[in-house]
């Protein structure tokens, strides 16, 4: 981390052309800016006040996780409702916004807003800053609206795909109601039916504890980083029968994941992330063609290990697939995006798994991605032309990405068990990492979540974030509003 920081502060001259302001002299007030910050997060302080309103926002998203990651859920607070209010000012639903999203199609180069998984995860994550804060009524906002995100191309709208934050909304709403009563969920999204995934259907035996999934010992594994204690283990109390429910969205949403959600709301829910999430890129005979590429699969047999004994389990399984998420759109898988538009492979099944063993299977670097793409499909059902089609755009594709997102999210539902603390997440041989947030409301609900990988891996996102690096002058023109977003940094951090 110490390198990618003295790498970050001392490269200037990549921001050379940047400001009328000569580099040395941004460069000087972005070292004052970040003097008073933590050390872990000066590196993310620092690219965020140099590079501006054009990165703004992908930038906001890598600190949010970065200061979560050390106990700073203020900062994560800021900086994912900085972002929140740029992505919304173009993506929020009304006509004020549809001018703003038309002002930022034209812009050159485009300040990031980023594609629906990721949107949809920055209001996930502010979901669950909610949840921590015993903030109910704007966690259940933030997730519905995360499940609108997931559904909104930069030029097209989808079917909802978001399930888990469909599911997250709901048990929110329960565990907001004054009594246990049958949870009113809104009608059934309307898509393709998905074939269920058998290894993730509801817990047969209530009364058994969790088993750990088997998979295989990576090859190497970060360090665990510095984070805050959980909460106090709430008092054993008498907990009233769960909500039931009644028509689950989640059931109907076209995740193929979260089939196996059970109809009862759980009293306690542990969420955690594994894996890295997938990354961007653009060929160079299509460059206009925004691709997606999956990371390899989680391995390490995972293991939880709570504050006290558990005895009602009500599932237990992946609930949410960011790779699926980011290579489907409403729930049909795609080669890519054009121009805001999903060009998808002609006869598309609904179960991508096919989709991803063939990309899996033609290995990680640019060139062999292309040749699986292309092998699953040379013409898109929209426009059933040659492959030829998948260079007919008239913008260069943005291959930033948020690189600390997680490639999976685990679940484990508990039916009573209100104030479970996981108290260490293990996966393999590797050093038990303890939760990030844990909390209680009114002797009703609680949560735990966890992620596998350090927001704070500069190999893992953060910092490290390669797409691009070192970024391109691109602020021309943009001296008022950048110096607007700097005050704005100055006054909130």
């Amino acid at each position: 981390m110490a390198a990618s920081a003295a790498l970050l502060l001392g490269c200037h001259s990549a921001w050379a052309g940047w400001s009328s302001k000569s580099e040395k002299e941004l460069g000087r007030e972005a070292d004052a800016f970040i003097k008073n910050k933590p050390e872990q997060l000066q590196p993310f302080f620092h690219t965020l006040y140099m590079e501006g309103e054009w990165n703004s926002v992908l930038n906001l998203e890598l600190l949010a996780l970065a200061a979560l990651e050390i106990g700073k859920t203020d900062v994560s607070e800021k900086a994912l409702d900085m972002a929140i209010a740029r992505i919304q000012a173009v993506y929020a639903d009304s006509a004020v916004a549809q001018k703003a999203k038309a002002l930022w199609l034209a812009q050159t180069p485009r300040d990031f807003r980023g594609e629906p998984y990721e949107r949809a995860m920055a209001f996930f994550y502010r979901g669950l800053l909610y949840l921590g804060a015993d903030d109910l009524p704007h966690a259940q906002s933030a997730f519905a609206e995360a499940v609108r995100q997931s559904s909104l191309g930069q030029a097209e709208t989808y079917a909802p795909s978001f399930a888990l934050g469909a599911y997250m909304a709901e048990w929110t709403t329960a565990c907001l109601a004054p009594t246990p009563q049958p949870a009113q969920a809104p009608a059934p999204i309307a898509t393709t039916e998905l074939k269920p995934t058998p290894e993730l259907a509801p817990t047969s035996q209530p009364a058994q504890a969790p088993a750990p999934i088997a998979t295989t010992e990576p090859a190497t594994a970060p360090e665990p980083a510095r984070m805050t204690q959980p909460v106090s283990t709430p008092e054993a109390v008498q907990t009233p029968e769960p909500a039931q429910a009644q028509h689950p969205l989640w059931k109907s949403a076209p995740d193929r994941y979260y089939r196996f959600a059970p109809a009862i709301f759980p009293r306690h829910i542990t969420l955690y992330e594994r894996g890295v999430g997938p990354r961007k890129l653009a060929m160079a005979d299509a460059r206009t063609v925004l691709r997606f590429l999956p990371r390899p699969d989680v391995s390490g047999v995972l293991q939880i290990t709570y504050a006290q004994k558990h005895q009602d389990t009500l599932a237990q399984g992946v609930a949410a697939d960011i790779d699926w998420m980011a290579l489907t759109r409403g729930g049909r898988p795609i080669l890519g995006v054009a121009d805001g538009k999903a060009l998808y492979r002609q006869g598309a099944e609904p179960d991508p798994t096919a989709f991803y063993a063939a990309l899996l299977s033609m290995g990680s670097d640019s060139a062999s991605v292309a040749r699986a793409l292309d092998a699953l499909g040379n013409r898109t059902s929209e426009q059933g032309k040659a492959s030829a089609t998948l260079r007919a755009g008239n913008d260069e594709a943005d291959t930033r990405y948020w690189g600390s997102l997680p490639k999976l999210i685990y679940v484990e539902a508990y039916a009573k068990d209100v104030g479970l603390v996981a108290r260490a997440f293990a996966a393999g041989t590797r050093k038990p990492r303890p939760a990030l947030l844990s909390a209680a409301h009114q002797e009703k609900c609680s949560f735990t979540y966890g992620r596998e990988y350090s927001a704070l891996d500069a190999t893992q996102g953060g910092v490290g974030n390669p797409a691009p690096w070192p970024a391109e002058p691109v602020e021309d023109g943009r001296d008022q509003a950048n110096e607007e977003f700097r005050k704005q940094l100055r006054a909130g951090f």
